[in-house]
């Protein structure tokens, strides 16, 4: 007989006719003919490496030998009624055959082609039966399809309409259609209890709520967040901490960070006239009345820095009070090299003393010679000034550079160090200056003021120019501060302090935006740069009269 393929939905097969055996052997003499009746497989679609089990029942004679054969693969019991086959690892067809004889000599045979794989897909789907299709004559029915209301288990996992919004999958009483915010926990429906456990129990939109887990008043915290008052919206952990007695962000400390908080703890706030309230070792230093340091640091808050010391006005890193000995020549300070040039350059007393009369860098020049730097051939007094690349260096060993930077000096023009709220405070800038004679230009801004002033530095009148005028709109510690720039360098700011203390006259109830102007005149009482109705007759912006 040829092989015959074995259907994968027909797992035993049932012959009701005879199997005549192959070979043209005559028919032996016997009643009743030889045959197999049924054979049995656990499988005809057998995955690669897979284990099934075969048999057979066979009819005709009292004794009878088996035996099994495979094209593939490896059998159990090939000599046996039943036998396990293991199917090989790479998908194919296998021809199995069971040959059966008799002691009187006959024989009969049966072969069928086993499907070593997954097997068809007769619907198209994507799965075989052996991939999970539980229906492989429908297309909508496989693994991970889309279970609906319709009474079939479409996705093949044993379950009917699981998932389906009018199912209720939980058994909780509620479906998806009538509320059930979560149809895999039966104790989330609506109207069950809520619970502090991060989940919206009752599916009213809301987590927790009526526990301490709760944000109730909407900032963003809840008691258990940290919230101190969970009533209001504007009191939470990280809140902006304002002036109002109030602990706003749930530190612990109120008004922490504000002007009227001492936070560095030396006895001043910053509406008491502490220039700097920062937390910490320095801030605690720095207050009115302290003693002035040579730290760089205006502590006593009067508006000058290290005014009880002599700075270092050359840039040399070495001041008078260091040992200086010329605070006005970049190459005279203490350990300097001494070179001939009618200075005392090292401050030892004594001018041109031990002078070098070797040319260490070979360019003619010696620091006897006046050579300032006898280290590097590109300095000496003969050289030409050039813009360096790196480090800026005096070439000509003039004390001077190729391109110097400007110096700015602002001084109030009243010579005032303390006015009332509202005045006009006149500063002067002119006296800045440029070593190479460069035009300057000035920018006037607020070093530092009180927290709770509203003006900008764009709103200082002549901000641009050397001379500007301020109105400081609430009293404290002020500090302007004025930057002129050559068009190259820009200056170190000269800082002038100001102590605001109450109000003028002119108070913020004449002249709300503190630009000098009466409400009355002013042109907008709440835009400082807004000119008077008397320059402005249009109040356009333009001094003049309307067009």
């Amino acid at each position: 007989m040829q092989p015959r393929y074995v259907s994968e939905v027909a797992l035993s097969v049932l012959w009701a006719f005879s199997l005549l055996s192959l070979g043209g052997c005559p028919e032996p003499v016997s009643e009743e003919p030889l045959r197999i009746v049924q054979m049995t497989f656990s499988n005809t679609v057998v995955l690669p490496g897979e284990t099934i089990s075969m048999s057979a029942t066979v009819e005709g004679a009292d004794s009878v030998t088996y035996e099994w054969q495979a094209d593939a693969g490896e059998l159990s019991a090939a000599s046996s009624a039943s036998t396990e086959w293991t199917a090989p690892e790479l998908e194919q067809l296998v021809a199995v055959r069971l040959l059966v004889a008799a002691e009187d000599g006959r024989s009969t045979s049966f072969a069928a082609d086993l499907v070593v794989g997954t097997g068809l897909d007769h619907d198209g789907d994507g799965f075989s039966l052996r991939e999970g299709d539980c229906d492989d004559t429908n297309a909508a029915i496989y693994p991970g399809a889309s279970d609906v209301s319709d009474g079939v288990d479409n996705d093949c996992d044993g379950l009917i309409d699981e998932g389906s919004p009018d199912a209720d999958d939980d058994a909780d009483g509620f479906t998806d259609l009538e509320g059930d915010c979560n149809d895999a926990d039966i104790g989330i429906y609506p109207g069950a209890v809520e619970l502090l456990n991060g989940i919206d129990d009752n599916c009213d939109g809301r987590i927790d709520e009526g526990t301490t887990a709760f944000d109730d008043d909407g900032d963003g915290y809840s008691e258990d967040d940290g919230d101190c008052n969970d009533l209001s919206s504007g009191i939470a952990p990280g809140a902006p901490e304002i002036l109002d007695g109030i602990d706003n962000n749930c530190s612990g400390e109120v008004d922490e960070g504000t002007a009227g908080y001492d936070d560095d703890g030396d006895g001043f706030s910053e509406l008491e006239g502490d220039c700097d309230d920062a937390p910490g070792t320095t801030g605690s230093q720095v207050h009115p009345g302290a003693t002035e340091l040579l730290d760089g640091a205006d502590n006593d808050c009067d508006g000058l820095v290290d005014e009880d010391f002599v700075g270092d006005a050359d840039g040399d890193g070495w001041s008078l009070f260091a040992g200086d000995c010329d605070d006005a020549d970049f190459y005279s300070y203490p350990g300097a090299p001494e070179y001939s040039d009618g200075a005392d350059n090292d401050c030892n007393g004594q001018v041109d003393d031990n002078v070098d009369t070797d040319d260490g860098d070979g360019d003619g020049y010696s620091e006897q010679d006046g050579d300032c730097d006898d280290f590097s051939a590109a300095v000496n007094p003969g050289a030409v000034e050039v813009a360096d690349d790196g480090v800026e260096l005096d070439n000509d060993c003039d004390g001077l550079f190729f391109q110097n930077p400007p110096a700015a000096v602002a001084v109030v023009v009243s010579g005032e160090s303390s006015v009332p709220t509202c005045s006009s405070i006149e500063l002067d800038g002119s006296a800045s200056s440029d070593p190479d004679g460069d035009v300057l230009t000035y920018y006037w801004f607020y070093q530092h003021q009180p927290i709770n002033s509203s003006l900008s530095s764009s709103a200082i009148r002549g901000g641009s120019t050397s001379l500007a005028v301020i109105n400081a709109d609430v009293p404290g510690a002020w500090v302007i501060g004025l930057l002129v720039s050559d068009g190259v360098s820009n200056s170190v700011p000269a800082l002038i302090s100001v102590e605001v203390t109450g109000s003028s006259a002119l108070a913020l109830s004449q002249d709300a935006d503190c630009d000098g102007v009466l409400t009355a005149d002013d042109c907008d009482d709440a835009d400082p740069n807004l000119l008077a109705e008397a320059d402005d007759l249009d109040c356009d912006g333009i001094p003049g009269p309307s067009m």
